[in-house]
């Protein structure tokens, strides 16, 4: 289960909760947990995009090995590149992302990662990623 259950004791979500939560979700959604402090299940937090996956009770830690395993295999400066443009954009407008991408594309448009994934495709390889 998971919630904002603090107007339930008294408080309210002060540590960020209510700053977060209308920009993850529905804002009526997000009003109606942060007003009556009710918790929901997994698969609700799941359908509500708040959580990527749900697994069974015990494997998260599994869960979360396989999804690092995964990342990991890639290139180290395209994943880098990645999330700070993921993380960067969220609250700039379509130009200012553009720029922020500009800015960013040169580390992996001139890496040796890039030549290396270019060969290892052409090779049907697995690449050898040097994070350079």
């Amino acid at each position: 289960m998971l919630g904002i259950p603090e107007v339930r004791r008294g408080l309210a979500a002060l540590a960020g909760g209510l700053i977060h939560l209308p920009r993850r979700i529905p804002y009526h959604v997000a009003m109606e947990l942060a007003l009556t402090g009710a918790p929901i299940t997994a698969q609700r937090a799941y359908e509500l995009g708040l959580v990527n996956r749900v697994v069974p009770a015990g494997s998260a830690l599994d869960e979360a090995v396989v999804l690092a395993r995964d990342i990991a295999r890639n290139a180290p400066i395209g994943v880098r590149v990645s999330a700070a443009m993921i993380r960067g954009t969220r609250n700039r407008t379509v130009d200012e992302s553009w720029e922020q991408q500009h800015e960013q594309a040169a580390a992996v448009l001139l890496s040796e990662d890039l030549r290396e994934g270019a060969r290892a495709f052409a090779e049907r390889r697995e690449p050898v990623w040097k994070g350079r």
